[in-house]
């Protein structure tokens, strides 16, 4: 192969990759929430939590958060994200669980939950992500956006302290 073949065939290559790479960002921004109509978020229950001592060798620690839609029209959520890779968020309507969503997490996915149906956020956190010197005060957020226009942005804010128990 010459160097002006191999050159093209490099070119081509990079161009395809740029072209899927745009593509699939477009893809992956969150639906459109339909502002229409009166749903409103509820939360059951408090936007924070401590898990105390975590210990770093103990394995994942969870939350779950309850919300409900107190309105009179489907409430949807969309663009669930984390404030760190150490932690992910999921949520569950009735039988469906979304998938598993983190810090970069971008997904085109969206829910419905009806009026006067409750779901399930369910927050984990792997102290062990950071590795065996990830000890310490730790602060975490998970957010989502809702079609309710006086609460179009959902926070709960999860705290702890990472030690390692000594046995």
């Amino acid at each position: 192969m010459n160097n002006k073949t191999l050159i093209a065939t490099l070119i081509g290559f990079t161009l395809i990759i740029f072209v899927g790479g745009i593509y699939l960002a477009g893809k992956s921004n969150p639906p459109e929430l339909n502002n229409k109509g009166n749903p409103k978020v509820e939360i059951l229950g408090e936007k924070t939590h401590s898990w105390g001592e975590i210990d770093i060798e103990g394995g994942n620690v969870e939350k779950i958060f309850k919300i409900r839609n107190v309105g009179d029209d489907p409430l949807e959520v969309t663009n669930f994200k984390t404030s760190c890779m150490c932690t992910e968020a999921q949520i569950s309507i009735g039988d469906d669980t979304s998938p598993a969503f983190g810090m970069h997490t971008r997904s085109g996915w969206k829910g419905s939950i009806q009026p006067g149906e409750t779901a399930d956020i369910r927050v984990v956190f792997d102290p062990l992500f950071h590795g065996p010197q990830g000890t310490g005060p730790i602060t975490r957020l998970v957010s989502f956006n809702t079609n309710d226009s006086s609460n179009s942005t959902v926070e709960f804010r999860l705290s702890g302290n990472v030690v390692r128990v000594e046995n």
